[in-house]
């Protein structure tokens, strides 16, 4: 399993190479490299979407293990990425402040 240090440099080099197959001189294999990683992430996402769903549908505490989820580092940057987020902007937001404030307070 990856660690978040982990994560951080796989992000770092997927980020890299999206943007050498950006730059590649031939348009069609371009374009076919940008759809080949479109269709993988719309396969990708849907099999999390579905995940998360059967969680959600399988028992009282489903919604709890989402929100569990959500709070998880690696697991929240899954489900940014793929729009499958459970908590609203505004709640993202409301608790990043929270985690600020003590240290705007002391300033």
């Amino acid at each position: 399993m990856l660690d978040k240090k982990d994560f951080q440099k796989r992000l770092q080099k997927i980020e890299t190479l999206v943007q050498t197959i950006e730059s590649a001189a031939d348009p069609n294999v371009r374009a076919s490299a940008i759809e080949l990683m479109q269709s993988l992430m719309e396969i990708n996402g849907a099999g999390i979407e579905r995940m998360m769903e059967i969680v959600f549908d399988s028992s009282a505490k489903g919604g709890e293990i989402i929100d569990d989820f959500a709070r998880d580092e690696l697991i929240e940057s899954l489900l940014l990425l793929y729009g499958l987020h459970p908590f609203s902007i505004e709640t993202r937001i409301l608790q990043a402040l929270e985690k600020v404030r003590p240290y705007l307070q002391s300033h």
